[in-house]
């Protein structure tokens, strides 16, 4: 198992700005879009149906599927804040389409992935244990990206990147490393662990990666019964905390990983 510190954080690049009477119109047409989109999401409710996510601009050809858990035990799994299940969907949905960095459309390195040219799908994350669906629905799909996103017991103090030890291949290990540089820098706590799983599935393979797109990672972004992290990923009254500023890490991370297709 390799631990990584990763504690550097991003330098956002100077961007030119819009000529004034086109900044005006083009804030209140993605605001009203933005406004729109953002209802579909909810950090209250399971979403028990599949959604789908077209680029903004330009198509790269490449598609995403994002994972949500789906335990049938989700809410009784020692949650301080929100229940596994939604965290996991609420984090993928704000990387998929959530606010951008000052709430403008710009080339920096805070977009999200669909502002990246990407076709996301975001799995449900109802409680009925039907991970299998998920992968079925990747693999039909042809997802070229593939990551689960969970949320972890135990109380730890770090995140968590894993690869399936039977079968990682270097692309695997490389968007692993990539999530770990750029994620880990904004969840609380001293390390980023990336790991092929063992120790953590008692060499058992990582089921929720047994699908066929070329890059494939599972993460366990926070430990929800460790308060500081629930507080970073948004509890109480700031319930968006860390989606608003930090979801975006996913779509750097692949564009970095795939070469920025």
């Amino acid at each position: 198992m390799e631990k990584i510190s990763f504690r550097v954080r991003l330098r956002q690049p100077h961007m030119g700005s819009l000529r004034p009477r086109w900044r005006t119109l083009f804030v209140l047409l993605f605001t009203s879009s933005l406004v729109a989109s953002l209802a579909s999401a909810t950090h209250t409710i399971v979403t028990p149906n599949e959604s789908t996510f077209a680029s903004i601009g330009p198509y790269n050809g490449k598609i995403v599927y994002l994972s949500s858990p789906r335990h049938t035990s989700s809410g009784s799994r020692g949650e301080l804040g929100w229940e596994e299940n939604i965290n996991g969907r609420h984090w993928n949905y704000y990387a998929t389409t959530g606010n951008f960095k000052n709430g403008t459309l710009t080339q920096s390195i805070t977009r999200n992935l669909r502002a990246r040219g990407y076709k996301v799908i975001l799995s449900p994350n109802s409680r009925d244990g039907l991970i299998k669906e998920s992968i079925r629905s990747s693999n039909k799909a042809g997802a070229d990206v593939h990551i689960t996103t969970h949320t972890n017991a135990g109380r730890g103090n770090y995140m968590l990147v894993m690869v399936d030890n039977n079968t990682a291949t270097t692309y695997d290990r490389l968007l692993q490393s990539r999530i770990g540089q750029f994620v880990g820098v904004a969840v609380p706590g001293t390390e980023v662990f990336t790991t092929d799983g063992t120790g953590y599935t008692n060499g058992i393979e990582l089921a929720e990666l047994d699908v066929n797109a070329k890059y494939t990672v599972y993460v366990e972004l926070i430990f929800h019964d460790n308060q500081a992290h629930v507080d970073w990923f948004g509890s109480g009254t700031d319930w968006g905390a860390s989606v608003k500023h930090d979801a975006w890490r996913y779509g750097m991370a692949v564009d970095i990983a795939l070469g920025y297709p």
